[in-house]
């Protein structure tokens, strides 16, 4: 006796390729389930059922008036009225005919709207009518006087019936289920993060019905993508990601025996399932097939069968020199990849210099596990510290890609991350910043925006205070008069961002635009002009605060927001009076 698992999410292979296709969130994290039958009855139930059978030829017609009862309705013979009424049926020579009229009466009954209904020709090639009483268990009127022919069978019409009895289940039946998730550092490692919950099964006299629950609410509020710190070295270990997890749910049964006792089942856990922190809008033909190398469905035509990196940003996307910038990568590939052993992540970086000149290094990451995420530091400045660039400005761009290798014999085994270009920005404008957001793709991106206004708000409520007697004269003069409560102090800025007119620039905006989460580069305080650091503050647009225009040949964007509040100090008062 179990419980079925009937679907469920892509499943993978035990840790081995194919692993499972990646859930966005987006999509529903559904299981569906049956019970067994024995767990669920004791015994089957049944329903009330008869059968009303006319021989081909009715020899002898019964005569107007003859009355006849089923199920606690009384009917007569009317050979005036066409076919039948909601009481009345017209009876003829033909069984054919007979039991049609019969039908057409018990549909026009509303009480027979609670029964089904059939007809069919008999065997001996008379007409039979089923009348099935929809609820289960005994009809109450299944007996005389109730249900009572004789009236037709005196004229060759027959009647086999059978009465209902009412299913029998066990006591207290429920089916508990509960979500699970793996730490990111094991596949194996896991544990619940949603309540057990209990759910009845709906039942026929003899079936039991499905079970679906979606648990994607559950999963999506334990997946995110921290924000790194502003630094030429921050990454995120793929031990510590949180921006993708492996879920599976534990589900069994308990029910209550003659003594009210609790039974219970076999709890069982079902295969696990990947989710990650992604969302595709409707319009999005691929889906995951751009961001995982080898899902089943292929891959989209570009970039071939090579992932995409999680990010939204054009292929080409403008940084300033002092950016920061990430690149999020899905492993979700063998170990065994492009015919050898993986031993090895390199992420290429190549530059183009003004000169025309080209340079290429190529960084080395440990392989994660299928299920884990890398984050790559892609900043301008990791760049050029790389390459040993004392003058930026004779960068002119640079792309990223990231390869697996072997080491023995040393050998690229095949492209994981599909290039993205990076071109710089050397205006010198010091109204330049970085705006980073949390991007559908689950990576957060880097857009150089405009700084265009920036404000400090301030609101509170005021309170006029009285002066309390033998207050001195320079107290009342410091203290008194009006005072202002719930004071909030914050600073307002606009930002605006421009780029040439193409579909890929039009979606990385309105992607700003639905990101739910936003950070804006700040230079840390120092009383040193030489410490230059700088912090992410949460940007937080004000209600309808993005606007997205298109102007000539270059597509436009200005937003509006909070960057943070300014802490403000107690004040002091006079006491109220």
């Amino acid at each position: 006796m179990a419980i079925s698992i009937d679907s469920q999410p892509p499943t993978g292979n035990g840790g081995v390729a194919p692993f499972p296709i990646p859930v966005p969130i987006s999509d529903c994290l559904q299981w569906c389930l049956t019970p067994d039958f024995f767990d669920v009855f004791d015994n089957a139930g049944s329903k009330a059922q008869m059968i009303i059978t006319f021989p081909a030829t009715i020899g002898s017609i019964p005569a107007d008036g003859t009355e006849f009862s089923i199920w606690g309705q009384v009917f007569e013979v009317d050979s005036t009225i066409t076919d039948a009424t909601s009481t009345k049926v017209k009876l003829v020579s033909s069984g054919n005919l007979s039991g049609d009229n019969l039908r057409k009466m018990l549909e026009a009954n509303g009480f027979f709207g609670v029964t089904t209904v059939t007809e069919n020709t008999s065997p001996s090639g008379g007409r039979s009518t089923k009348i099935t009483w929809n609820n289960c268990g005994e009809q109450g009127n299944f007996s005389a006087p109730g249900t009572d022919i004789t009236n037709l069978e005196a004229f060759g019409t027959t009647l086999s019936a059978t009465n209902g009895a009412p299913a029998e289940y066990k006591p207290g039946y429920q089916v508990h289920i509960r979500l699970f998730k793996a730490a990111a550092q094991s596949d194996r490692n896991f544990s619940p993060i949603s309540l057990r919950k209990g759910y009845v099964p709906a039942t026929t006299c003899s079936t039991v019905g499905q079970i679906c629950v979606d648990f994607m609410t559950d999963a999506a509020r334990t997946l995110y993508c921290p924000m790194p710190d502003l630094s030429l070295s921050s990454e995120i270990s793929p031990d510590l990601q949180t921006l993708s997890g492996i879920f599976l749910i534990e589900y069994g049964w308990t029910y209550r025996d003659a003594n009210c006792q609790p039974v219970s089942g076999d709890y069982l856990k079902s295969d696990p399932v990947y989710v990650v922190n992604t969302v595709f809008d409707y319009e999005e033909k691929y889906g995951m097939r751009r961001f995982f190398r080898d899902h089943p469905d292929g891959a989209p035509p570009t970039p071939g069968n090579t992932a995409m990196f999680l990010s939204s940003k054009p292929q080409y996307s403008y940084l300033a020199p002092g950016s920061y910038a990430w690149l999020w990568l899905l492993h979700g590939f063998d170990d065994t990849i492009g015919g050898g052993t993986l031993d090895v992540i390199k992420l290429v970086f190549n530059v183009f210099y003004k000169n025309g000149t080209t340079d290429q290094i190529k960084v080395d990451y440990t392989p994660a596990v299928w299920y884990q995420v890398y984050n790559f530091n892609v900043s301008p400045g990791r760049v050029f510290s790389l390459f040993s660039i004392t003058d930026p400005s004779t960068v002119s761009k640079y792309f990223v890609r990231a390869e697996a290798w072997q080491n023995s014999p040393l050998s690229l085994l095949d492209t994981v991350g599909a290039e993205t270009y990076f071109v710089l920005d050397h205006s010198c404008d010091a109204d330049l910043i970085d705006c980073y957001f949390r991007s559908s793709a689950g990576g957060i991106d880097t857009l150089l925006v405009t700084r265009m206004e920036s404000t400090v708000e301030h609101t509170g409520t005021e309170i006029c205070l009285s002066v309390p007697c033998g207050t001195s004269r320079t107290e009342a003069a410091k203290y008194g008069g009006r005072f202002q409560s719930g004071v909030r102090v914050y600073q307002k800025i606009t930002i605006s961002a421009k780029a040439n007119y193409t579909d890929e620039q039009v979606r990385h905006f309105m992607d700003f635009k639905r990101s739910t989460e936003r950070w804006i580069k700040v230079k840390e305080l120092s009383p040193s002009a030489a410490d230059i650091t700088y912090i992410a503050k949460s940007f937080s647009i004000e209600p309808g605060g993005v606007k997205i225009f298109r102007s000539g040949e270059f597509v436009e964007l200005t937003a509006t927001g909070v960057l943070s509040d300014l802490p403000t100090a107690a004040a002091k008062s006079l006491n109220l009076t």
